[in-house]
């Protein structure tokens, strides 16, 4: 599952910033993370800014990362002591943030294979690592939804109230993209992440035509 957002976040990375994007016609109807939340949420860094090297990490664990020794995929994020790595999703390497007290010191690319630098830069953007951001109000939204269906599902309410423990406490629990609409008072369509004077280039017009009237249909259903 975490491969899956990984990808999907940099789909959308890659929409928001109006790149021609691949998508088979059912994952554009997909719900998804707010655009302005999404665009919140990426991260700029630059040399010698001042920024703690806890409140990167910080961030950084809330926006989907996950704390590895070594990075090896995107998604990932290691510490040691004043080196922070970062391995973005979509971007062909990791990178490594040193700093100097509580100073941006140096920013670098890395292969993740040898560790060796691929060069230095002045900058670096950061997306999310994932669609669920684990802050304050998206936390409570969350635990209040699922409170309110604590009886909806074959799940046992002592399971639903343990994942409400777990999602308060701000831990990250298995597959927790099935509950992206409880985080998002309005979650998104990707076309809401498309330009307005966007073009579909459309490969297979039957599969698109099926999945159209499947959605319809769905839609129908849901209003009877």
């Amino acid at each position: 599952a975490d491969g899956i957002s990984e990808g999907r976040i940099a789909w959308l990375e890659a929409a928001a910033e109006g790149r021609v994007v691949v998508a088979e016609a059912e994952a554009l109807f997909e719900k998804t993370m707010p655009v302005e939340i999404f665009r919140d949420s990426v991260m700029e860094i630059e040399k010698g800014t001042l920024l703690a090297r806890e409140e990167l990490t910080e961030r950084l664990a809330q926006s989907g990362y996950r704390a590895v020794d070594f990075v090896q995929s995107p998604g990932e994020m290691s510490t040691r002591g004043a080196i922070v790595d970062i391995y973005p999703p979509g971007a062909e390497d990791p990178v490594r943030v040193e700093f100097v007290g509580d100073e941006i010191g140096s920013l670098r690319y890395f292969s993740a294979e040898d560790q060796r630098s691929r060069g230095k830069v002045s900058s670096v953007s950061i997306p999310p690592a994932n669609e669920v951001i684990m802050t304050g109000p998206g936390i409570e939204r969350a635990a209040e939804y699922l409170r309110r269906r604590a009886g909806d599902s074959e799940v046992t309410a002592r399971d639903k109230f343990s994942l409400i423990d777990e999602i308060e406490a701000g831990r990250r629990v298995p597959n927790l993209e099935w509950l992206l609409p409880a985080f998002y008072e309005q979650p998104a369509a990707v076309f809401d992440y498309l330009a307005d004077d966007f073009v579909i280039v459309n490969d297979f017009p039957e599969e698109t035509g099926e999945v159209l009237r499947l959605r319809a249909e769905t839609a129908g259903d849901r209003a009877g």
